[in-house]
């Protein structure tokens, strides 16, 4: 009787063994996966209150304050044809596919450069131009904003007690307004009261409001571009 058992237990071990050598784990294409998310957001900014969004569909999204009621959730602007934007104090700017200026928000100083001081709610197109390739908003209290063309030139309006438009005077102003002669501008972007730019050449510019901010060595406002 002992016999057999023994000889039981040696065949339920050998089933045991034989079961996991043909155990096989399935391979990873058969198993169940999670893929990653595809990216859906391809530009963003951060204003003063707000923040938008650029999807890779081209449609623009806002929320905060001057986006979807206070800190809503995000919202849909208008429609997806969107290629750039810039947040700044309470205000947002943004260029479309087909080269078109927009802007929308606070306007006390003339910040979005449709000739007024009018606040706006929805987005309204700045100008007839078609060929804005770059813009930055200012997060000052009293913002200015600098654009670039596509054919290189320099603009900028809004307010300009310190010279940050680059124009030669401390006139604030309610369009755009070009800033020199120059079309060899690469980037831009603006500050609190003073502006950096890039020329095709790499070379380094400022201007506006300097207690150093400027680089330049000194501590004195530029109301004209200066090379760093």
């Amino acid at each position: 009787m002992q016999k057999i058992s023994k000889i039981l237990s040696i065949m339920a071990l050998v089933s045991l063994m034989t079961g996991l050598l043909f155990f096989t784990v399935p391979p990873a294409s058969a198993a169940n996966s999670i893929s990653a998310p595809v990216p859906e957001t391809a530009l963003f900014a951060a204003g003063s209150h707000h923040t938008i969004a650029i999807k890779t569909d081209s449609s623009l999204f806002t929320c905060g304050w001057l986006g979807a009621e206070y800190g809503a959730s995000a919202k849909a602007v208008m429609d997806s044809e969107w290629m750039a934007v810039s947040a700044g104090y309470c205000y947002t700017v943004a260029i479309k596919h087909d080269g078109s200026l927009w802007a929308w928000g606070l306007n006390r100083y003339s910040q979005l450069g449709d000739g007024t001081n009018t606040y706006r709610s929805v987005p309204i197109r700045i100008g007839a131009a078609s060929d804005w390739a770059a813009v930055s908003a200012s997060l000052a209290e009293k913002p200015y904003t600098v654009a670039l063309k596509t054919d290189g030139s320099l603009w900028a309006w809004g307010n300009n007690e310190y010279g940050q438009l680059g124009n030669g005077t401390s006139v604030s102003s309610n369009a755009p307004v070009r800033i020199g002669t120059a079309t060899d501008w690469a980037a831009i972007s603006a500050g609190y009261a003073h502006t950096i730019a890039l020329k095709k050449d790499g070379s380094l510019w400022g201007w506006g409001f300097n207690d150093g901010l400027l680089g330049d060595g000194a501590n004195t406002s530029r109301y004209v571009p200066v090379r760093i």
